[in-house]
């Protein structure tokens, strides 16, 4: 009988290794027992290689304090409560984003205590709390109606963008009123306009000193005082507008932990944004949002 070569002994090192592995696996996949998952990844961290160690990582057990992969979440109306904040920070959350496009300063405040109540109650976790500035931003005006009318555009249609305040409230389906004053200056006719987070898709034809002609390339239903983005143009509006300085400022006296800057085009953004916040926040750490 001839003798096993190097190569068969090798495989069967490798497959009597797989098996084991396997058999340690198999059970960590089918059990459900809470309590045998309260240590993280007790045995991955016995590991003898690589391969061993993934296959060994539990994916029921608690997330650790430090992780490779952070996980934010945006807090609204409904994950406001102390008992889904909870349920939040027990599923991984290590940010509470505070979205400061909407809400009011008290409701702001609400949601921070909420976090450091929920946070509170799970000590062996650490939740930081993040400030989403608004940033600067370009708007449409009111349409005829109010609030609540709206104007229905079709690809097409010419629509007329003018800076003439005049229509500041008086928008219609072939005019409408935007607050940039400086649109006329940096859009150049062939460029594209989008309107409402790009629902509406405009391209702009020809211009005059107060006004920018378009054509709808991708139409929709339009509001009132719906956002304004300009792709690929450079525009000269601040990096921190009169709301976000007092936004920063209620940020600094809440003691949020860091701020997601929105609207970062160069390095000065950043300093105006440090600067802003003062010697009391001095160590808020500062995420800029690239724009």
């Amino acid at each position: 009988m001839a003798a096993p070569t190097s190569g068969s002994r090798k495989r069967s090192r490798v497959g009597s290794s797989a098996s084991s592995l396997v058999r340690r696996v198999r059970p960590r996949l089918t059990t459900s027992s809470q309590g045998e998952h309260d240590a993280p990844h007790s045995e991955a961290q016995l590991a003898n290689t690589h391969l061993e160690h993934l296959c060994l990582l539990d994916v029921f057990a608690h997330p650790h304090t430090l992780r490779n992969t952070g996980i934010i979440c945006t807090i609204g109306p409904a994950s406001q409560s102390v008992s889904v904040m909870k349920k939040l920070i027990d599923a991984g959350m290590c940010i509470a984003r505070l979205n400061f496009s909407h809400g009011e300063h008290a409701y702001h405040k609400q949601t921070i205590e909420n976090v450091r109540a929920a946070n509170k109650e799970m000590p062996d976790k650490y939740i930081a709390i993040a400030l989403d500035t608004k940033g600067p931003e370009i708007r449409t005006g009111l349409l005829e109606g109010g609030g609540a009318a709206e104007i229905s555009l079709k690809t097409g249609d010419v629509l007329t963008l003018s800076i003439n305040e005049k229509y500041k409230d008086c928008g219609t389906g072939s005019l409408i009123y935007v607050d940039y004053k400086n649109i006329i200056k940096v859009v150049k006719p062939g460029e594209k306009v989008f309107v409402d987070d790009g629902l509406i898709s405009l391209k702009v034809t020809d211009k005059t000193d107060t006004t920018l002609i378009t054509v709808v390339q991708n139409g929709g239903n339009l509001g009132s005082r719906k956002g304004v983005n300009l792709p690929g143009i450079v525009v000269d509006l601040p990096a921190l507008s009169d709301k976000d300085k007092k936004d920063l400022a209620f940020g600094v006296e809440n003691k949020v932990d860091m701020v997601f800057a929105s609207f970062i085009r160069k390095a000065q953004d950043v300093h105006d944004v440090r600067a802003e916040l003062g010697e009391k926040g001095k160590n808020l750490k500062i995420i800029s949002k690239v724009h």
